[in-house]
């Protein structure tokens, strides 16, 4: 996954690191833990104890090239991150990358960029005074969509979207293993 995506509702996917720890039932059945055990080298291992792999120099620049595309189409792009990881996972080793990951989301101003999480208590937090709220980037082009195994657990987890504490702008819930999503109370299948 890189350049395009195979996934519908993005153009492209970036993960600019991978590997993960469960949080919730809805981590269960993680296909990304799934496929990090056939490469851990590659894509991390998950767990409190796990290593998180961050992405190559080279993969670090493709959002640019998505941009400079974008732009000179006169359109704007999506990209789904971090769908091997989670960007709001509170871990040491992932200040700088996550700080990095604020200044190229600021840098590129023609993506739109989709943040899934399933620790969204931690997202003003972690965007903090050096994240992207010291940055240009305005909420309009970061969704931080909460991600949940069933519509009961959702709710309480799902922050407001016109939070002033939140710099994203939350449009959607992902429910984990379902066929069907909703936004702003109304349901949708997917």
């Amino acid at each position: 996954m890189g350049e395009g995506s195979k996934i519908q509702w993005t153009h492209h996917t970036f993960n600019p690191w991978r590997g993960c720890t469960h949080v919730s039932p809805g981590c269960e059945h993680c296909y990304a833990e799934a496929l990090s055990k056939r490469n851990p080298a590659q894509l991390g291992t998950w767990g409190a104890g796990g290593t998180r792999v961050v992405a190559s120099e080279a993969y670090w620049k493709q959002p640019e090239r998505w941009n400079r595309a974008a732009e000179a189409a006169g359109e704007r792009h999506r990209v789904f991150c971090a769908s091997l990881a989670d960007v709001f996972e509170d871990r040491p080793e992932l200040v700088e990358p996550r700080e990095r990951l604020w200044r190229l989301i600021v840098a590129t101003p023609h993506l739109d960029w989709l943040l899934l999480t399933k620790r969204p208590e931690n997202i003003a937090r972690l965007l903090g005074p050096r994240g992207i709220t010291s940055g240009s980037a305005p909420r309009s082009r970061i969704s931080a969509a909460p991600t949940s195994a069933s519509r009961s657990s959702s709710t309480p987890r799902r922050p407001s979207a016109s939070s002033p504490a939140s710099p994203c702008s939350v449009r959607w819930t992902w429910l984990a293993g379902c066929r069907t999503s909703f936004s702003g109370g109304r349901n949708t299948t997917g």
